[in-house]
């Protein structure tokens, strides 16, 4: 087996364990829960609730058994239809993390060590189906199943890399001459136009015969039923609970700790044996643990689903994590016979608890049911306008609530603090329009709200964070959050402060403001992009631009997502913040090398074989080792030259008169101030006043240009990589000639 498939395997594995967190459950619960889920199985035929028990295990198979089919060695498509309450996800869940399993495992021994790739999975503890496990924003826009594979390991192999392994590569795996299995659950829960393209990849699948896997809720799915009648897809039923596995779940669930008291297993039992309507409802594994939480906090259940949901929602303590979130889940249960509008009443008390303590997962559960929003909507517009017109956005909510309702206890210590977490909570969701962008602004604070200015930095407070991320809602309107960000900021993150800030300085036909906000940004790109130009085969100048990012606390990261949205509408997977630090990872290779391939056809593939042997080789170096620094030096230097050059408008070369010239116009503040309107230019001189006094700014970097360029230095790629290649086999003690340019010679 090879490292890069095991390797593989255990990163899907922590990440199928990052995508599906369920707070509801302690770790002992969490067991209990799958191996009560583990013993469900599948048959031909769906089964009723209150079907007799020899019903059950009438040509039941395990899912394992029935992907591999009759012959028991090829896997063909299979579609498994469950229900609500079913515990399908959590099986699709534990099938994907057997086949990540030690080799030899029982999961992995029944389907031949087949590779799992989930191009999506159901949505258990998230709102709605996860696509390629959240890494792409824009994954179901591939247009057929060869596209969206090579979307996926693309994707793996920057996630791998970036966090786990840095030499990672996919390749091998994608050459596999077995095929994938492959996993696409919950295709009846997808947006329409999300459906279409997905529904489009399975019908590829299975006229290919492929080794697929479709899950639904539902049987009504006619895309597969018209694959099903036509031959090329199997359909089997997920069957109910047998007795024998509820009472081992009893026996061991209660007595575990959580954040749900145990109940007496005699209660439980008698209740469910007393009564063939909660034997039916606890033949679902929701709907038994459900029970279990109701049974240790009254003696008592009602028989039907709606009456144990209407006696959950009243015992259960909204004060505490846990109960709250089973309250959502409750809530926004799409299925539940409890009317929508009396469901709606609920929300008040939960937006204001997500509000109070900082429960942004709220979202995500009230998210799932699409009729919930329009009332959910109302609430965070009360919330908004108290906000907007000094009051607090918590009282607001809790005005919202009918009276029958418990009041939800908490004191509000900071309003700007709540409604950052108001904000946040209804971007996840999925409930702030683009309507609510009147009333933000009519309430946006003055900037001292917002920022923490320090001597050395500034840093956004979460307010501003959060009213950031609602990059969708802003549209075109997002020049008061533009106005309230200081200079400071925008310059020391390069392009990276936030989307709504970047989009703005990006977008075509800005306002003046605006632009006068861009030119600025511009220039101060062009010196570093002239320095890094200069930087490229040049080691003191390397640790020169070092000094400069790690003291202005850029995330490269997030400066990269900037520039690569800037060009091509794209977005990578969020990976760990990388400001203020150099990881002995050298993460930045990777990014460094998907930008500056795209700069020139030439030499891309050499310098990438290159960069991953300085890698390897400086692996073996402590953190702070003199090579590993040397080595991170020259990859921001690639870095940034990559980054800015997507943001600075094409240049073939700047001359030393160029740089002169910038210098002379960003030493004078009032200079500066003079491009924007008047009743700005006192704050924007004590601006740049402050930009001035940092070790990283724009006219520091000009001053260092000048003591070391000649005449003219060339910004055009085919003359700056080629210097950074020589540099790197210099680096290297490459055997091969290096080519040494000297700083004389023009051009550079």
């Amino acid at each position: 087996m090879s490292g890069a498939d095991e390797t593989y395997r255990h990163w899907l594995e922590l990440r199928l364990g990052q995508s599906f967190v369920d707070e509801l459950m302690s770790p002992d619960q969490a067991v209990a829960w799958h191996e009560l889920c583990r013993t469900l199985r599948v048959g031909p035929r769906p089964v009723a609730d209150d079907a007799a028990e020899p019903e059950l295990d009438e040509d039941s198979m395990s899912l394992e058994t029935c992907l591999v089919g009759p012959d028991g060695r090829n896997i063909s498509p299979l579609w498994a239809i469950g229900s609500t309450r079913a515990g399908g996800c959590t099986v699709v869940q534990d099938l994907l993390l057997g086949l990540c399993g030690p080799a030899g495992g029982p999961a992995r021994t029944r389907l031949g060590d087949a590779l799992p790739v989930p191009l999506v999975v159901c949505g258990r503890t998230v709102r709605g189906p996860l696509g390629m496990l959240g890494m792409d924003v824009r994954w179901d826009s591939c247009e057929s199943v060869a596209e969206a594979l090579q979307r996926w390991w693309s994707l793996v192999e920057h996630d791998v890399r970036r966090g786990f392994e840095p030499g990672f590569v996919a390749a091998g795996l994608q050459a596999r001459r077995e095929r994938p299995l492959l996993l696409i659950c919950g295709l009846d829960e997808l947006p329409p136009a999300t459906r279409a393209a997905v529904g489009g990849w399975a019908a590829e699948l299975c006229a290919a015969g492929a080794p697929v896997l479709l899950t639904t809720r539902s049987a009504d799915v006619p895309e597969l039923e018209a694959l099903r009648v036509g031959g090329s897809l199997r359909r089997v039923y997920l069957q109910t609970l047998s007795r024998p596995a509820i009472g081992r779940f009893v026996e061991r669930w209660v007595r575990l700790p959580g954040d749900f008291e145990p109940a007496l297993v005699e209660r439980v039992r008698a209740a469910i044996d007393a009564s063939p309507a909660l034997l039916a409802l606890a033949r679902r594994p929701v709907t038994l643990a459900s029970l279990t939480v109701l049974l240790a906090r009254t003696d008592v259940a009602p028989d039907s689903l709606e009456g144990l949901q209407r006696q959950l929602l009243a015992v259960l303590d909204p004060q505490r994590p846990a109960h709250r979130l089973l309250m959502a889940r409750i809530v926004a249960d799409r299925d539940s016979p409890i009317p929508a509008a009396e469901r709606a009443e609920w929300l008040a008390p939960l937006v204001a608890a997500a509000g109070l303590h900082d429960h942004p997962a709220l979202g995500d559960a009230l998210g799932r049911d699409p009729a919930l929003a329009e009332a959910g909507e109302a609430v965070l517009r009360a919330a908004a306008q108290s906000w907007a017109s000094g009051g607090c956005p918590i009282a607001a909510v809790r005005a919202e609530m009918p009276a029958r309702l418990a009041a939800v206890e908490g004191a509000v210590d900071d309003v700007d603090d709540a409604m950052a977490r108001l904000l946040v909570f209804g971007r996840r969701a999925g409930w702030w329009r683009p309507e609510h962008a009147f009333v933000l602004h009519r309430g946006l604070p003055g900037r001292e709200r917002l920022f923490d200015t320090l001597p050395g930095a500034i840093r956004p407070r979460p307010l501003f964070v959060a009213l950031a991320e609602l990059q969708e809602m802003w549209g075109t309107f997002a020049l008061p959050l533009l106005r309230a960000a200081p200079l400071g900021y925008l310059l020391a993150e390069g392009g990276a402060a936030c989307p709504v800030t970047t989009a703005a300085l990006f977008a075509e036909t800005p306002p003046p403001e605006v632009r006068a906000v861009r030119d600025l940004f511009q220039r101060a790109l062009l010196l570093e992009l002239a320095l890094v130009s200069l930087a490229a085969d040049d080691e003191v100048l390397q640790r020169e631009v070092l000094e400069v990012v790690l003291a202005r606390d850029q995330d490269l990261d997030a400066a990269l997502d900037r520039a690569l949205l800037a060009e091509l509408g794209e977005t990578r997977p969020p990976g760990p913040r990388s400001a203020g630090h150099l990881s002995p990872r050298l993460l930045h290779i990777d990014a460094a090398l998907e930008l500056a391939s795209r700069l020139t056809p030439d030499g891309a593939s050499e310098l990438a074989r290159d960069l991953e042997l300085a890698r390897a080789r400086a692996a073996t170096e402590p953190e702070h080792g003199p090579r590993l620094q040397r080595l991170a030096a020259f990859v921001v230097v690639i870095l940034l030259y990559a980054i800015d050059r997507r943001l600075v408008p094409a240049r073939v070369e700047i001359r030393r008169n160029d740089v002169q010239a910038l210098l002379a116009a960003l030493t004078r503040p009032e200079a500066v101030a003079a491009a924007f309107p008047e009743e700005r230019r006192g704050q924007l001189a004590v601006d740049w006043q402050w930009v001035a006094r940092q070790s990283w700014a724009p006219q520091r970097v000009a001053e260092i240009l000048l003591l070391h360029m000649p005449d003219a230095v060339s910004l055009a790629p085919e003359q700056v990589l080629p210097r950074c290649h020589a540099w790197l086999r210099r680096f290297l003690g490459d055997s091969e000639p290096a080519v040494v340019l000297s700083r004389a010679r023009s051009g550079r």
